[in-house]
C-alpha cells in the first residue's frame, strides 16, 4: 500500500537512489564437524546519496517513520555521503516498485492513479534529488527537473498537470559522450502553486523558496519575461 512517505522515499531513490546486488564467497569452520567450508552469501543494498545533510536527515526519519529502520550517513570511498538500506524486507518491498536505472525508472502505476498528496510527495522526491531552482536575470525565478528518461519525465509531467501545475519539456540536449538530455521547466505563472503543494525538504532550495514567496506577499505577483 502507499502512502506520502512511501512516495517520497520512491522519489528521492528515483533521483539518487542506487540498487547493488553482490556475491561474496568465505570460509566458514563448523565445529561439530571439524571442518571448514566455503560459503557463498548473495548480498543486496540501496543506497541514497546526495550531498545535502537536511535532505539525508529526512530521508533517514522518512524510513525511521515508515519501516522502523534506524540508519547512518557513511561516507563513501569517493567522499559522498550515503544512507545504506541492507533489510531484505525493506528492499524487496521497494524493489517491487523501483526499476533502478536512468533509462529503466518509470512512475508506479499506484502513484499515477493515486490522490493529489501521494503525487505531490513522490514529485517532492524526485525534485529535491534530480530538480533546481535558480533565477533568470537574477530575478525571474525558474524551476526545472532533469532526466535521460523521456518517457518517464512525460509522466512527472502528467502528474504536476493532476495538480494543475503548468510546465512543458525542452531538449533534447546533447553533450560529446552524454545521453541527450531532457528538461522539465515549470511556467513562471505555477511555481508559487508547486511551493505552497509540493515545496522541499533540501536546505538550499527551501531556503530559496522562503524567498520567493516573501518577495510574492510583497507584490502578489512574480517576476517574469517583458514585465
Amino acid at each position: 500500500m502507499i502512502n506520502q512517505r512511501k512516495a517520497e522515499i520512491l522519489g528521492l531513490l528515483f533521483s539518487d537512489g542506487n540498487f547493488r546486488k553482490y556475491y561474496t564467497t568465505y570460509k566458514e569452520f563448523d565445529k561439530r564437524r571439524n571442518n571448514t567450508y566455503i560459503r557463498h552469501q548473495t548480498k543486496r543494498i540501496i543506497e541514497f546519496a546526495n550531498t545535502n545533510l537536511k535532505l539525508l536527515n529526512h530521508f533517514r526519519n522518512l524510513l525511521l517513520k515508515e519501516y522502523d529502520y534506524k540508519s547512518n550517513i557513511t561516507i563513501s570511498n569517493k567522499n559522498v555521503f550515503r544512507i545504506c538500506i541492507t533489510k531484505n524486507g525493506i528492499i524487496n518491498d521497494l524493489t517491487q516498485r523501483i526499476n533502478f536505472g536512468f533509462l529503466k525508472w518509470s512512475v508506479p502505476r499506484e502513484i499515477m492513479s493515486s490522490n493529489k498528496k501521494i503525487k505531490a510527495a513522490f514529485i517532492r522526491g524526485i525534485f529535491d534529488g534530480d530538480g533546481s531552482i535558480d533565477f533568470v536575470d537574477r530575478k525571474i525565478p525558474r524551476i526545472r527537473i532533469y532526466s535521460v528518461n523521456l518517457k518517464s519525465l512525460k509522466q512527472v509531467k502528467q502528474l504536476l498537470e493532476d495538480l494543475f501545475i503548468n510546465c512543458k519539456i525542452n531538449g533534447p540536449y546533447i553533450k560529446t559522450k552524454r545521453r541527450p538530455l531532457y528538461e522539465l521547466l515549470l511556467q513562471t505563472k505555477s511555481i508559487m502553486k508547486f511551493i505552497k503543494y509540493i515545496n522541499s525538504n533540501h536546505s538550499k532550495k527551501l531556503r530559496i523558496f522562503k524567498k520567493i514567496s516573501r518577495e510574492y506577499n510583497n507584490t502578489k505577483t512574480l517576476p517574469c519575461r517583458g514585465r
